[in-house]
């Protein structure tokens, strides 16, 4: 990544400041729960921030002041699951 550069993605917003990535789940009002598309950037991030030699360290980080992060966002789970699962 470029120096200064600042990604936001969804919900996950990163910036780079010389060797350090910082990785920040911004969804404060629901704790920073992590809902799918959140998931689905994470390997992208990560995949990205290996092949640039100036990050040496990712920090992951929760937005606000309650919560790191909840986990996964469960309320999309209901409209994931169908048939016998439900």
């Amino acid at each position: 990544m470029k120096k200064d550069e600042t990604k936001s993605d969804g919900k996950i917003t990163t910036a780079p400041d010389g060797p350090i990535l910082r990785v920040t789940f911004d969804n404060p009002a629901r704790m920073n729960a992590i809902n799918s598309s959140m998931w689905a950037q994470i390997p992208d991030i990560f995949r990205e921030a290996e092949g640039d030699a100036a990050i040496r360290v990712i920090i992951l980080q929760g937005a606000g002041e309650r919560a790191f992060s909840a986990g996964a966002d469960i309320s999309e789970f209901g409209e994931a699951r169908t048939g016998d699962a439900a």
